[in-house]
């Protein structure tokens, strides 16, 4: 689920003077978040299969005006919960920007807009279909630091109706279709 939000920072504050960064503090019950401020990742965060909540505490880059915080909060398949998954609940539950020059500001209250999946899942790509929908470029050097990456790939099948095995071990997190 991506939590949308922005914040105004006057040019008057002392972070854009003196070369400090402000501090963006997110507290989550799970599992995992990529946080972008001004369609910039600054970081990642993720609980772990015994104990998914989280704080996700890092410094930030701000400019004067307005300033863009999206969230993507996500649960990955923790093993954490058994039966009662439903009970434990996950994402977001405290939103804080630190180093201003009158205190905190936490964004918990702010005006958030939400929004379902990633734009590849709403244009179907992952179909045979959809694959024409973007445009694919061509590289044997994909891009690092991107934690949120479509891959295509076309595969001859081996002949015979036997099942067919992915090594997905450097991968990391992620789906195949």
């Amino acid at each position: 689920l991506w939590y949308m939000t922005s914040i105004y920072v006057d040019e008057n504050e002392g972070f854009l003077k003196n070369g400090s960064q402000p501090i963006l503090l997110v507290e989550s019950k799970g599992h995992a978040l990529h946080a972008f401020v001004n369609q910039e990742l600054q970081g990642s965060a993720s609980g772990n299969g015994t104990h998914s909540p989280y704080k996700f505490k890092k410094p930030i880059s701000l400019k004067a005006g307005k300033n863009e915080i999206a969230l993507l909060s996500m649960t990955v398949g923790l093993q954490n919960a058994g039966s009662f998954y439903e009970w434990v609940g996950a994402g977001l539950t405290n939103v804080e920007i630190s180093g201003f020059k009158n205190g905190p500001v936490n964004l918990s209250n702010s005006t958030w807009t939400y929004k379902i999946g990633l734009q590849g899942e709403q244009l179907g790509i992952y179909k045979e279909d959809g694959v024409a929908k973007v445009n694919w470029i061509a590289t044997s050097n994909p891009p690092k630091k991107q934690p949120l990456i479509w891959y295509k790939a076309v595969i001859d099948p081996p002949l015979g109706d036997e099942p067919v095995g992915l090594d997905m071990l450097h991968m990391g997190k992620g789906q195949i279709w």
